[in-house]
């Protein structure tokens, strides 16, 4: 029953003032469509495109896409659009007469070049101008310099590889270097060329000779030989063994090393487009029709506030009159 009598007062409150709200209504709306109009807010058009990433190098946990929004909000790629388009003219921010000019040219930016994650993984870049044709020259170009961007950062990673696998290489060689003099050293003195077939070769000819009861300088040099081959032979086989597994790691390297250079050459791209920037036809901001409806609604509210609180002023003052009091 109350909510009745309530839905009964704000109804008899709506037929009392029917005229002046129908009044105020109207000139709102009116003003509105007026001030919405190009004289006063300069139409605005959009253009979008659609990314897939693809190629990028992982950094983190962060998946392509978000690393794809990290790089586009890159401060290389702000100044580079910034500079490109002279957007400090054209967005008609004079540094003379302002007092923190390049916060407010990157305010204008952000506001009127934004980057989204879409719903599929995928990513959208969507610049809004008073210049279509402007808006979609800006989109192509962040969507070049993304690729510029991730370009060099795969460049930059690559010439690290590059170093660190050529310091390796280098240090290799001259571990292989360091071995194969130690075993030449070895080779010389000893003249142990080849260990196996040395100790099978030496040992069947010694014992041949010991079997035949020969002597002399054949077998004294035989002996040495052997001598040679029990007190150093260990040794060889220990650093023939690390010269040919140093060989392999070499060998490794030196490919490992070929790729990083090929990468740093590379010539790829970091992004599909699936939907390609186009001069909007038709304006996207402001909206006429948006703003016509928000202030009648915004005002009607307002209005009617205004007048409930003001009725329940006058019946208050009503009520306290020293006519009601004596009645």
């Amino acid at each position: 029953m109350e909510n009745n009598f309530r839905s009964t007062g704000l109804l008899v409150l709506l037929w009392k003032w029917r005229v002046h709200l129908l009044v105020i209504l109207f000139l709102s709306g009116t003003g509105a469509f007026i001030f919405s109009g190009p004289q006063f807010i300069k139409p605005m058009y959009s253009s979008e495109a659609i990314l897939y990433p693809s190629n990028l190098i992982p950094y983190s946990t962060e998946s392509p896409t978000e690393q794809m929004l990290q790089l586009l909000q890159s401060s290389e790629i702000r100044d580079s659009i910034i500079a490109q388009f002279d957007l400090m003219k054209h967005y008609e921010i004079d540094p003379a007469k302002t007092r923190f000019p390049r916060t407010e040219l990157y305010d204008s930016y952000r506001s009127n070049i934004k980057f989204s994650q879409t719903e599929y993984e995928s990513v959208r870049i969507e610049a809004r101008d008073v210049d279509a044709q402007l808006a979609a020259k800006m989109v192509g170009s962040i969507i070049r310099l993304l690729n510029m961007k991730a370009r060099g950062l795969q460049r930059e990673k690559s010439m690290e590889i590059v170093v660190i696998e050529q310091n390796q290489l280098d240090s290799k060689r001259k571990e292989i270097d360091s071995l194969s003099a130690t075993l030449k050293t070895i080779t010389d003195h000893y003249n142990i060329i080849d260990y196996r077939s040395q100790v099978s070769a030496i040992t069947r000819n010694y014992y041949r000779a010991l079997a035949e009861r020969k002597s002399g300088s054949g077998l004294e040099e035989m002996r040495q030989m052997m001598t040679n081959l029990r007190e150093q032979g260990e040794k060889y086989n220990e650093l023939k063994g690390m010269i040919d597994r140093a060989n392999i790691n070499y060998n490794e390297i030196k490919i490992s090393l070929e790729v990083a250079r090929k990468d740093v050459g590379k010539e790829l791209s970091y992004s599909n487009t699936v939907a390609y920037p186009m001069p909007e036809e038709r304006k996207s901001y402001p909206s006429r029709l948006l703003i016509v409806i928000m202030t009648m609604a915004s005002t009607f509210v307002l209005t009617l506030v205004i007048i409930a609180l003001s009725e329940n002023l006058r019946n208050i003052n009503f009520s306290n009159t020293p006519a009601q009091k004596n009645g």
